[in-house]
Order: structure tokens, then sequence, then C-alpha cells
């Protein structure tokens, strides 16, 4: 899976042992706090977050509101509070009435994990001591693309993946935006530089909401394809011909081509949005992703492969920049099996976890094989994002 590099040049020092220890009472009255800054360098004065509105909770005592001072716990928590809040309530502005996270609705966030991760794992928002508000908006953009598409979970392609790393780096660049200072930082090639340029060319008020919106209608729209990433920026260049006009969609379909995301086809500029739907909902006869027995020593092992019909004629760049064709779905399913396992991000009850090929990495195992004495299932546990 993708590891991303911080795009935060602010150090932060390292809390204290209890995320969540009281310390003296702090300034502000309790209607503000002090969150980071995107470019400043320095803290910034932001409103208490209602994280409860949000439909979120932070596990543990919760320290007097305020603004704390930036090396102690309390401003760890409501920085982290506020940055959650932040990136939550743009996506539910994005999303609209009816959103709710997976579950009973209501999703926890535990602070303090060992490391610098930003971990999802459908049960709750997890973030390594030393994280800081990008991890916190990352976690919040798994969380997001999940409610969003829960059948992309389990499907056994790495560009899976990489379109819950887009939909983290997508929060951390639009949340950004509601913060002082310049929001252009120094990003990874690929979807994260993409998404900056999708910005600066919605460059005005309210582009971040405009972008979360398109985002919201491609994420609904897209087929669990092998090479999903590529019909994802094609869907979003067609939801930007619907809602914003044909000017923009040909300049993002030139965006996604320049980072290597999107081959330029005579199909795709030839599409008419306005003959289908508006995007807005999951297509109606969009089929179920069926499991896949293969063989494999001992036990069947069931695979979902990414096997939904493409709706659009898209398709990633080759070397040339020519259309590449996608893999097929069962072949590709098996390969990631084999480098999951490959990498030491495979558990299984019966193994253990699978034996890394660098010995020495300590990465989070990502997958399960789950044995119910017929058969092995591969499936999800966890999305990571590490930096």
């Amino acid at each position: 899976m993708p590891e991303l590099q911080t795009t935060r040049s602010l150090a932060q020092p390292r809390p204290p042992a209890r995320w969540c220890e009281l310390a003296a009472r702090p300034s502000g009255g309790g209607r503000t706090v002090l969150s980071w800054a995107a470019a400043a360098g320095m803290p910034v004065r932001r409103p208490r977050p209602n994280l409860a509105a949000h439909g979120l909770a932070i596990d543990g005592p919760v320290p007097l509101p305020g603004e704390y001072p930036p090396s102690t716990a309390g401003f760890r928590y409501w920085a982290t509070a506020e940055a959650l809040g932040r990136a939550a309530g743009l996506w539910r502005a994005a999303i609209g009435p009816g959103f709710a996270w997976r579950g009973d609705g209501r999703l926890g966030v535990q602070l303090g994990d060992p490391g610098t991760t930003a971990i999802y794992d459908r049960a709750a928002i997890r973030l390594g001591i030393a994280s800081d508000a990008d991890a916190a908006c990352r976690a919040i953009g798994l969380a997001v693309l999940d409610t969003l598409r829960p059948d992309l979970w389990d499907i056994a392609t790495p560009e899976a993946e990489a379109l819950h790393v887009a939909f983290a780096e997508a929060t951390v660049q639009l949340t950004d935006l509601a913060l002082p200072g310049p929001a252009d930082p120094m990003l990874p090639p690929g979807f994260p530089a993409a998404c900056a340029g999708m910005i600066r060319a919605l460059a005005g008020k309210g582009a971040a909401d405009r972008v979360a919106r398109l985002l919201v209608t491609a994420a609904r729209r897209v087929a669990a394809a092998p090479d999903i990433l590529a019909q994802f920026t094609a869907e979003l260049a067609v939801a930007a011909a619907v809602q914003e006009g044909p000017a923009l969609a040909a300049a993002w379909r030139d965006l996604f081509a320049s980072h290597g995301l999107l081959a330029r086809t005579p199909a795709l500029d030839r599409y008419d949005p306005h003959e289908a739907e508006d995007g807005s909902e999951i297509p109606p006869d969009r089929p179920s992703l069926a499991w896949v027995a293969v063989g494999a020593p001992g036990l069947p092992l069931l695979l979902c492969p990414a096997s939904q019909q493409p709706r659009l004629f898209a398709a990633a760049p080759g070397p040339d920049g020519a259309p590449k064709d996608p893999p097929a779905p069962l072949a590709a399913a098996r390969r990631h099996a084999e480098t999951l396992a490959r990498d030491g991000l495979l558990e299984s009850p019966r193994i253990g976890r699978a034996q890394r090929s660098a010995p020495g990495t300590n990465r989070l195992a990502t997958h399960l094989l789950v044995d119910d004495g017929r058969t092995l299932r591969l499936v999800r546990q966890r999305m990571v994002v590490a930096w």
C-alpha cells in the first residue's frame, strides 16, 4: 500500500505519556482552542469544535476546552479535535442530509497509538502518538470513502487502497484551506499533486466545498474495476462537466493525464454528460461484487476481485501515454494476495503473520485470512496511512 510522506514541515514535540493529562486552566474562555497552522509554523486560534455534531467522540477524559501551550497534552487533544471536526464538517456538507458513519452512525477516535500512523478499521480512528492535524484529516478521509462506498473495502486490488489514500490526502488539502496562510504544500506525484491542481483551477470562494462535492459524486459513481483510479479520475472530469462546465472538465482531464492518472482518449473527450444521470447516486443496475474461490494448497481461498464493468471508456496511460489495458480482475486479485503475503501485511489464525520480505520492518498488517474450517477468505482489517 502506498505510504505518504508528511506534507507538514512543523515538527511537533512528543506529548506526555497520558494524552488527556490535565494541566493548568487554559486561556481563551473555553470558546476557542489552538490548532496546528497550515503553513504559518505556529498555532492558530480556532472555534472550539463540536465533535458530537459530527458523530465523533474521542475516547478518554476531556481536558478543559481552551488555548493550551503547544507542548502540552491539552493542546494536542484540542488541536486534534479541531482538525477532526473541520474535516468531518467539510464532507458532511458535501454529502448532504442523511450522512452517518458506518455502524451505528458514530465513530470513535483513539489517541496515542505508537508511531505516526493514521488508522481506520471501521470500529474507530486510531492516531499515532506523534501524529498531527494532517493525520486526523487523513483518517477522516479514509472513513468517509468507506461510508460512501463500503463495497470497496474488501476488493483485492492495490488500486482500491490507492483510491482511499487519494481521499485521505484530498481531505488534508481541502481542510487546510480553512486555515490562515498559503495552502499550496509540496506534494508527492500522482493524485495528491493532481488534487492541488484541481483546487487551483477552482480558486476562489467555496473552492474546497465545490471540489469536495465533485469528489463525492465521483466516488458514488465509480465502478469497482481493476483500474479504479483511472475510472475515478474520469468520473471526476464528467462530474466537473455537469456541475461546473466543459472548460473545467477539459482542464481536469489534461491535469490527470499530466500526472499519469488518466490516458487521453477520444471517447472520453466526446462523452456527453447530459446523456447520463447527474451522477449524484450509485447506478441502480450496478452488480454486486462476487467472492471467487481460487486454487490454493489446503483450503480454497476466497477473493473479492474488482469485477464491476466500468461505466466510462477510460484507462490509465502506459509508458507511451496510450491507454493501457487493465489486468483481468481475478489475476489482479491473485497478485494482490501474493503481494500482501510477501510484504508481511497478511495475518492468519493458523500461521500467524506472514513472513516479511524485508526483515526488520514494522509495517502494520492490513488484511486477514478468515478461516471457517472450509475456506479461507481474504478480508481487510484496516486502512493505514503512514508517513
